[in-house]
């Protein structure tokens, strides 16, 4: 798939082969290249290069999401609902943004998960659950040597750590558990939650937020689930469809 998109100037074939990710690298490492390259320019061309960046993840997000039509879309979710967790946190607007970028990226390991385990409807073998479990250090090792997104390895590295430290690949627990991947964990939880998976049926918006909130102190950080909820609960109270398992708005 030839692929041309943002105004960095990038164009990569993608494809299932072995150098997938070595290209998907190639991608960060050239961008980094530019934005370190800028010293005393307009804040104008500045901006310009941080939207091409912004641009060229979500189609690497969307590259990735599409190996598995069940997950379309789930990336920029992800990052759109973390983003909005960390400002009801209070967090600083560039942590805001790097949780933009780790929820993008999360799942960007899933490169190197053969498409048949992605997609499969029944329980993954043990085997297979293993592959999947390294998803997470895959991804770690793709981003690793761009600079700029150093904030958010931690998120693509952790996101499947667990506040009880039963989660993976570290088995780290708590607040040892960097806080963009405690965020981008309960927003890809959520998002799952809420849409239809191979596994199982989207659930509706009261339903996927009392399960995760009964995961406090379990899987996930309490603050951080108390700040989801406050967002849903804001957004229900506007009437908004937040899950697609949630009945549609009346028209007119």
């Amino acid at each position: 798939m030839e692929l041309t998109r943002g105004k960095l100037g990038i164009q990569v074939s993608i494809s299932g082969g072995d150098d997938e990710i070595g290209r998907l690298a190639q991608i960060f490492n050239y961008a980094s290249q530019q934005l370190l390259a800028y010293d005393g320019e307009t804040r104008r061309l500045y901006q310009n290069l941080e939207n091409g960046m912004l641009e060229t993840m979500v189609l690497i997000a969307n590259v990735i999401d599409s190996k598995d039509s069940f997950t379309h879309g789930h990336s920029q979710r992800v990052g759109d609902w973390a983003s909005e967790i960390g400002r009801e946190l209070g967090l600083p607007e560039m942590d805001v943004r790097h949780l933009l970028y780790g929820g993008l990226l999360h799942d960007i390991g899933k490169v190197g998960v053969i498409e048949p385990i992605l997609g499969k409807r029944s329980a993954l073998t043990d085997e297979e659950m293993d592959a999947m479990r390294a998803h997470p250090a895959i991804g770690a090792s793709i981003i690793a040597s761009v600079g700029f997104l150093k904030p958010v390895l931690p998120a693509v590295r952790h996101h499947h750590e667990r506040w009880d430290g039963a989660g993976y690949p570290d088995r780290i627990a708590g607040e040892k558990v960097p806080l963009v991947a405690r965020v981008v964990a309960v927003a890809d939880t959520w998002d799952a939650l809420t849409s239809h998976r191979p596994y199982q049926n989207a659930m509706p918006t009261e339903q996927a937020l009392s399960l995760i909130e009964g995961l406090r102190e379990k899987a996930f950080d309490p603050k951080v689930v108390d700040a989801l909820a406050s967002i849903v609960r804001r957004k229900r109270s506007r009437g908004d469809r937040l899950s697609v398992a949630d009945p549609a708005s009346p028209i007119g």
